[in-house]
């Protein structure tokens, strides 16, 4: 079976919303496995759910309000149907850093505005300049890769992914697109950052929407965007273990799994799980005191060394404050979040 197959048919094992698991699912991803080190040591259903952690942003696209800040604005509103405001609005300041670096090749430029930074992802945003684009359109490159240095998987083996999206025209006339970036070992749970990150973005050929041949090229070239991130430590909270029922996406039986390790951020939630080697229906939702849930945007995992469970990490589509939250629901089990009012396990 070649390796293209091999990946389809792990594609069934996939954590991402079921309204983006199309959008990728025919697409072998070319960086994100196994490139070298630990990267090229995980099995194949590892790498697969790792790796393919890239996009699943989804969201709302801008309508002439520019910076990053005004586009996770615009997907709280969304999700929410409310103002995003307080302490949801200062989160996302604290975690926000403006980039400003262009490249210019042939009068197009693209520029890094800004990103939103995790303790072990982060977003961003790219904006293209200097020619005449289309609100009708979507704009995306030909090709990517990204280099983020230092590597977390020099020392943590595992897996990195990121996804592109465009986010079409702003009121200035220039494409937006949003690039998630995240990574999971290949043992134990996410080590979060503790160093300043350079990432190396190498941008080739802009295209209108999914066109692939030469009539869907706007601009050729390659851009080559070089950047510092400031990582900052934040906060967490540890939720106590508990048991999940959950169907095993290979045969449909019922498991009952324990999550341990569970450590909520702002910005994503990272667990292990013992009872079976694949398994559906606990994918996580924060649950907030407003009735608000926030779903999440991508996730991935590794096996446990013992082979007896797995390694999780996902991520929110939106960065959430944690004391709005009350509890995280996983599949149907509701856990509740230490000193708020969620609720026991159910």
């Amino acid at each position: 079976m070649t390796w293209e197959a091999r990946y389809r048919e792990a594609m069934g094992q996939l954590c991402l919303p079921e309204d983006r698991r199309a959008a990728i699912s025919a697409i072998p991803r070319r960086e994100a496995a196994g490139r070298r080190g630990g990267r090229s040591r995980l099995r194949l259903a590892a790498v697969v759910l790792a790796a393919v952690l890239l996009l699943s942003i989804g969201g709302v696209a801008l309508a002439g309000q520019p910076g990053i800040q005004a586009w996770f604005t615009r997907s709280w509103e969304s999700i929410s149907g409310a103002p995003m405001e307080g302490e949801q609005s200062q989160l996302l300041q604290a975690l926000t850093q403006p980039i400003g670096v262009s490249d210019t090749v042939d009068g197009v430029a693209v520029t890094a505005d800004s990103a939103v930074v995790g303790d072990d992802s982060f977003w961003l945003l790219l904006t293209v300049s200097g020619l005449e684009l289309s609100p009708r359109y979507g704009y995306t490159f030909g090709s990517d890769s990204l280099t983020v240095t230092p590597d977390p998987h020099e020392t943590g083996g595992g897996i990195f992914g990121w996804g592109l999206e465009s986010h079409g025209v702003n009121a200035d006339g220039e494409a937006e697109l949003l690039l998630q970036y995240s990574y999971q070992q290949e043992t134990g749970p996410n080590t979060p950052w503790t160093e300043d990150l350079t990432v190396t973005l190498r941008l080739r050929d802009l295209i209108r929407g999914r066109s692939t041949g030469a009539d869907g090229t706007v601009a050729e070239g390659e851009w080559v965007l070089t950047f510092p991130l400031k990582t900052r430590e934040i906060e967490t909270i540890t939720i106590p273990d508990v048991w999940v029922e959950v169907k095993d996406r290979n045969d449909g039986s019922e498991l009952r799994v324990l999550l341990r390790e569970i450590t909520l951020t702002a910005t994503g939630i990272r667990f292990s799980s013992r009872g079976g080697e694949f398994h559906g229906a606990m994918e996580p939702t924060l649950l907030l005191a407003d009735g608000t849930e926030v779903g999440y945007g991508d996730g991935s995992g590794t096996p446990r060394e013992d082979g007896l469970g797995m390694y999780h990490s996902f991520h929110w589509r939106v960065p959430v404050a944690l004391d709005q939250v009350s509890a995280v629901r996983f599949g149907d089990t509701v856990a509740a979040v230490p000193g708020q009012d969620g609720g026991g396990a159910e």
